[in-house]
């Protein structure tokens, strides 16, 4: 259905994805997932197996990402922090 932001504190800074800014995804049935999770990828593949048997999937989960700008690390200038949803929920701290 489609993928919306959650800005935790408003407008007060840093206004960051990852830090205060959080990418979820919102599906027709309404189930909420937030993005880079187990469950995101799991999700997709059991809603398209057709279409994911082919595809990367472990590229969707934040722990095996390969692709720099999905991690949620401060230890990468390319990181773009968009599946920290997911690491914070995990690890129910930022641990980055």
């Amino acid at each position: 259905m489609g993928t919306f932001r959650l800005d935790i504190n408003g407008p007060k800074n840093p206004n960051t994805v990852g830090r205060d800014i959080f990418v979820f995804h919102l599906f027709n049935d309404g189930i909420v997932i937030p993005n880079g999770s187990q469950k995101y990828s799991d999700y997709l593949i059991a809603q398209d197996p057709e279409y994911f048997a082919n595809e990367n999937i472990t590229s969707m989960y934040w722990r095996t990402t390969e692709k720099a700008d999905r991690k949620c690390t401060t230890d990468d200038s390319s990181a773009k922090g968009t599946m920290c949803a997911a690491r914070v929920l995990e690890e129910d701290a930022m641990n980055y």
